[in-house]
C-alpha cells in the first residue's frame, strides 16, 4: 500500500512540474508550487521529528529540501516589479542547483553526526 502511495505522489509532483512547465501566468504557477509544497509537507515534518532523534531517513532530507524549494517558489512568484522571464530564470537555475544541495545538505548533517538512513 505505501509504495502504491508514492507512486501517486510521485505522478502528482510530475504533473505539477509539467503543468508548471506549460503555463505562462505566474500566479497559476504559484499554485501549482503551492500545490507540491503541500504534498511535500509532511517530509518536513518528517525531518524535523527525525533530526531530533539523531537519525534521518535521506528521503525526508532530500524531498523537506523540496519542500523548502516550492515553497519559496510560491513567494517569489508573487513578488512585484519582478518580471516574470527574470523570475523563471532564477527558478530555474536554482533548481539545477537542487542535486547539489541536498548533498551539501546531506553533508553537514553528517559531519554534525545526525546518521543518515
Amino acid at each position: 500500500m505505501n509504495t502504491k502511495y508514492n507512486y501517486i505522489e510521485e505522478a502528482l509532483l510530475k504533473e505539477a512540474d509539467i503543468l508548471i512547465e506549460k503555463t505562462k501566468s505566474q500566479g497559476e504557477k504559484a499554485l501549482y508550487d503551492l500545490f507540491k509544497s503541500a504534498i511535500l509537507k509532511k517530509y518536513k515534518d518528517q525531518y524535523d521529528v527525525e533530526i531530533q532523534k539523531g537519525e534521518i531517513k535521506k528521503e525526508a532530507v532530500e524531498k523537506s529540501i523540496d519542500f523548502l524549494f516550492a515553497d519559496a517558489c510560491v513567494r517569489f512568484r508573487v513578488l512585484p516589479y519582478i518580471s516574470d522571464s527574470i523570475k523563471d530564470d532564477v527558478i530555474e537555475q536554482a533548481q539545477r542547483a537542487l542535486p547539489s544541495w541536498k548533498t551539501i545538505v546531506t553533508q553537514m548533517l553528517t559531519e554534525k553526526g545526525i546518521k543518515i538512513m
